[in-house]
Parts: C-alpha cells; structure tokens; sequence
C-alpha cells in the first residue's frame, strides 16, 4: 500500500520541498531482474487505482530514483516508457520532474487504431465494432443533445449535400456525422472507441464510394437528423442499425466474408449467398 507524505511549505520552500509534496508516494524497493516493468507497474496500478490523478507530481529523476531505490539509469528508461504511453509528462526547468498527464482522446485512439493494425482485425470485425458504439451511442445522443449539437449535426447534412459528387471529401464528412452523433452521447468511452474504429474504416469506405452511395448517405442523415430534432430515441437507435446492417451487408459483399456470417437457427433454411458485387 502506498502512504502519502504532507507538507504545507511545497510551494514556497521550491523544487526540494516539492519533491516530497503530499502527492508523492513512498514507492515499494524494487527487484533488479525486471526493474523497469515493476517500476512502471506501480505507477500505473496507483494512477488506476486512484491513489494518483491527473496533475500529481511524482518528483524528479534524481528523487524518484531515491525513493524506489534505484539508478537514475532505470528511472529514466521507466519514465521513457510512461510518458510514451501518456500516463506522464516531463517537464524542465523550475518545475521539472515528472507529472501525471492529463487525457488525451486522440494519443488513445492512435494508440488503439495501431493496435487494432497490428492485430489484424478484419474490415467486418470493425463494422461490427462501429455498430456496438454507433447503436448505443446513438440513444445516449438523442436524449443529451443540446441545441449547438443538433446545429452542428444541421450543417453537416447541408455540407453532405453539397459534396456528393466529391467521393473523399464526402467520405471523411460522413464519417464527421457518425462522429458528432456520438459526441453528442456525452460519453466519452464511447467516443474514444469510435475515434479509434474510425482511423481505419475511413480509408476503407473512401475505397468504395459511389453516388448511390452517398445519396443513401445523405438521405440517412435526414432521417437522423429528423429524429433528433423530434427527440424520437427509439426511432435515431433503429436508423442507425439499419443503416450499419446495411454497410456491413456492403461489407460482407466486397469481403466475401460470408463464413463470418452467423449460422442458421434450427428449423431454419440457409441464406442463399449472394453474388459478389463488381
């Protein structure tokens, strides 16, 4: 368990006193063998935990090293690790050391859209993604949007319409549209997951843009448009998955991932396949 030290001096006694402010814990010893990973496992289980929060400081190199018990070697290459994950910054100067950082939305979504990379999740498995956010996000938007949401979602449609004969232009502005309903959610796990799912669906939809594409695009967007200013939930929800089974049938199609599809029920004949699309 982690102890927190007090001194009401901090900011006028400097740097030293700063360096075992309240918000510094007493760190446990480390073992040498798997030293940066120990070092990097308290200082995150504590910032999850609670234990330390956005704004804390943890101390200087020199400091912290004195209170884990190690080298300044190993602080350093802990703190290289931390703040390439955005739990810290490092700062110089007066104030230098490190510093818990504050959220940062997009550093999470480049970090999860690589991962999603590196893992080789398919197109379908993000389209279903998208639909697990989109569809619940949705609901959660009409009933907390506010009137400068439903403005921005207006001119949105209206710059749709105006660029549908401009198919990548059209595509990162219908994906905008998805986006602002999300954020109208107020939920910002969900839209830290779409902005994520988003890096590496646009690419993909740009690929495969089409005029009637875009006017089914444009003509949701109405739809949607016109529930929320209705206040109609149930009705926003069930646009939305229609219009996500839709690009996922769209999807199924250009993939030929039909044996992603699930299997029939009992007493169920299979769905005929469809021809892939040109």
């Amino acid at each position: 368990m982690l102890h927190f030290m007090t001194d009401s001096k901090r900011t006028r006694q400097g740097r030293a006193d700063a360096e075992t402010a309240s918000a510094t814990p007493a760190w446990e010893p480390v073992h040498i063998e798997t030293l940066s990973n120990q070092l990097i496992q308290q200082i995150r289980d504590s910032f999850l935990a609670g234990r330390l929060k956005t704004g804390d400081y943890l101390g200087s190199e020199r400091s912290l090293a004195e209170q884990f018990g190690v080298s300044r070697v190993a602080i350093r290459d802990t703190l290289r690790s931390l703040v390439a994950i955005g739990l810290i910054e490092v700062r110089t100067g007066k104030a230098g050391g490190a510093w818990i950082a504050a959220g940062n939305i997009s550093h999470y979504a480049d970090l999860l859209s690589i991962q999603l990379r590196m893992m080789g999740v398919t197109e379908l498995e993000m389209v279903d993604a998208q639909a697990a956010i989109e569809i619940q996000a949705t609901e959660l938007a009409v009933l907390h949007a506010g009137p400068d949401d439903l403005a921005r979602l207006e001119a949105f449609v209206a710059r749709l319409r105006a660029s549908m004969n401009e198919p990548e232009v059209f595509t990162g502005l219908a994906m905008d549209f998805h986006a602002l309903v999300v954020q109208a959610s107020k939920n910002r796990a969900l839209s830290a997951q779409f902005l994520a799912i988003r890096q590496i669906l646009q690419s993909n939809y740009s690929l495969h843009a089409r005029q009637d594409r875009a006017e089914r695009t444009v003509a949701f967007a109405q739809k949607m448009l016109a529930h929320f200013r209705a206040r109609d939930a149930v009705a926003a929800r069930n646009e939305m998955a229609a219009r996500l089974a839709h690009i996922r049938t769209a999807t199924l199609d250009l993939t030929g991932a039909y044996w992603l599809e699930p299997e029939p029920q009992a007493n169920q004949a299979p769905a005929p396949r469809r021809a892939r699309r040109a």
